[in-house]
């Protein structure tokens, strides 16, 4: 994931109705693996509306996908993409990656729009943060991602992903 990125994985409710759970706040690395797995995962029981991911097929114009992931991009240099990615004709992943510096806030609206009209939960790719597809909440998250911090502080954020990286 790009510093430019504000990562978003969508998620079915209904995964955690079906193993029991309540829905947590916050996922571990592990719960995000295991969410992330192709037999066993968020989506191996229930997959998205053939309408929903056409819908998230439409966010972005231009198709990049050179296999798996099937992926659709901005036109925009540094822009935000969406990643769908199946095997064996059935979605195990779905990711949005959405450039607050490139993009307009309506695109990561009208993703949380298809999350909500879906009944999915939303998982932010750098916190682990599980939640609902609620537009104050996305703000939140949104206003304190590294994404946003690239855009007030540019120098700043890159300073902050490189220090990440070297631990």
């Amino acid at each position: 994931m790009g510093v430019h990125h504000f990562k978003l994985s969508l998620l079915p409710k209904a995964y955690f109705q079906r193993i029991g759970l309540p829905v947590p706040s916050v996922l571990t690395a592990e719960d995000i693996d295991l969410g992330e797995s192709v037999d066993t995962g968020w989506w191996s029981s229930l997959q998205p509306s053939e309408q929903a991911v056409t819908r998230l097929r439409r966010l972005c114009p231009a198709d990049s996908s050179w296999g798996e992931p099937e992926a659709v991009v901005t036109t925009e240099p540094w822009g935000s993409d969406l990643r769908i990615w199946r095997e064996q004709g059935r979605v195990w992943l779905v990711t949005f990656r959405f450039s607050p510096s490139a993009d307009a806030r309506a695109l990561l609206d009208q993703f949380v729009a298809i999350a909500r009209d879906e009944q999915c939960l939303l998982l932010d790719g750098q916190t682990g943060a599980l939640f609902e597809p609620d537009d104050r909440a996305v703000s939140e998250r949104l206003e304190s991602s590294r994404a946003m911090r690239l855009v007030r502080d540019t120098r700043g954020a890159i300073i902050e992903a490189s220090r990440e990286t070297q631990q």
